[in-house]
């Protein structure tokens, strides 16, 4: 056999359990040496010239038995010396490549109805691996997709437009991508190929695998600390510091509803809350801002924020995804996603006595950058 043959080491054709992978090498080390005609009839050995020829006719017709012999006992070769004792029972009697070629796609290959029909019910059925990185899945996609537009041409005479292909990667991403997605779409048309997409998804990627490489707060009790180490919280409202920090210092704080220095709106006498609502609101308020450095499992009041919030998916107890991504608008008027929501446990230190609550309905936030405490949730409904 021809060296150039040998690199490619083969493994021998068994059945049809092995058929795809060996077909596909066949087809391209034949293409690799311009022979994949062979295969489909395209190279063909020519009719006999008529007595009248012309000279150059003769010449044409002398190239074309020429590259059909050569073609034909290449393919051959390769045919014969790649197929185990089983398939070789097939094609043993036939001269021909494009005949032992056939024998074999007629013995082990689905009928071609049925397996375009197949190939395009798994592709769409098609779900991303846990394990598998984005360039594992798209390999997988890619591959997938190249026996089905083999497929479709030998059928239908059509390629299938590599858009497709490109929608169905980003169909399949995890939540974690949604944003990306939405992305992608502000990209000019002529640049989007399936290239450029694992280029950009790989830097995605190496976000997503660094995000959740980082650290989170967990404990035995599943429950999220409302700050590091321990925090003190007056249950009175005076103007009082936690015995574990300096004392606050209100006189540049002006108040939202009377505009007056001194005081904040919780304790401002015109706030017309109920005692109970203004005290919850108050309490909570004071207790997730009395620190000045946070971590990952420290929460801040957010007195504009609708939702409590966290980047931290460790911290639920319960916990239900949304049916689709919702959008959340920061102060700042930076866009992010929430993807779920449940409900977390959390500790606080008030009067230097541990106390427990349940926060309800907390939304699942990676991007935020701290976990969100919502004080008119609280003031609303409660813990």
């Amino acid at each position: 056999m021809d060296s150039n043959m040998d690199k490619f080491q083969i493994p021998k054709l068994k059945g049809k359990s092995n058929w795809t992978i060996w077909k596909l090498q066949i087809e391209s080390n034949l293409q690799y040496h311009d022979y994949e005609g062979i295969l489909t009839g395209r190279i063909k050995e020519p009719d006999p010239l008529p007595d009248d020829a012309t000279n150059n006719q003769k010449k044409e017709y002398e190239a074309s038995v020429k590259l059909y012999k050569k073609a034909n006992g290449f393919a051959v070769t390769l045919l014969s010396t790649t197929v185990e004792d089983e398939p070789m029972q097939l094609i043993m009697m036939f001269k021909t490549a494009y005949e032992m070629w056939c024998k074999l796609a007629a013995s082990y290959e689905q009928k071609s109805e049925q397996r375009l029909e197949h190939l395009y019910l798994k592709l769409l059925e098609y779900k991303k691996d846990v394990s598998d990185s984005i360039a594992t899945h798209i390999s997988k996609l890619q591959k997938l997709w190249l026996e089905l537009n083999e497929e479709s041409w030998r059928i239908d005479d059509c390629r299938l437009p590599d858009t497709l292909l490109i929608m169905r990667i980003l169909s399949t991403l995890p939540e974690e991508y949604f944003e990306f997605r939405t992305t992608w779409e502000s990209v000019p048309r002529e640049q989007r190929s399936v290239e450029y997409l694992l280029e950009r998804l790989t830097m995605v990627e190496m976000r997503v695998s660094k995000r959740h490489s980082e650290p989170e707060a967990t404990s035995s009790s599943s429950s999220a600390l409302v700050t590091k180490g321990r925090l003190h919280v007056p249950h009175t409202l005076p103007d009082q510091t936690c015995p574990s920090g300096p004392k606050k210092d209100y006189s540049k704080i002006r108040c939202h509803i009377c505009h007056e220095l001194g005081h904040t709106k919780y304790k401002c006498p015109k706030n017309k809350k109920s005692g109970d609502s203004a005290q919850n609101e108050a309490l909570f308020s004071e207790a997730f801002v009395a620190g000045e450095t946070f971590d990952a499992d420290q929460w801040i009041a957010d007195t504009g924020a609708t939702h409590h919030m966290t980047k931290s998916k460790n911290f639920f107890v319960t916990y239900e995804s949304f049916s689709e991504p919702k959008p959340v608008t920061l102060g700042n008027r930076k866009l992010m996603l929430a993807y779920g929501q449940g409900d977390i446990n959390v500790e606080t230190v008030v009067n230097n006595e541990r106390q427990r609550h349940h926060l309800k309905d907390v939304w699942y936030t990676p991007d935020v950058v701290k976990n969100l405490f919502s004080v008119p949730a609280v003031a609303d409904k409660g813990m």
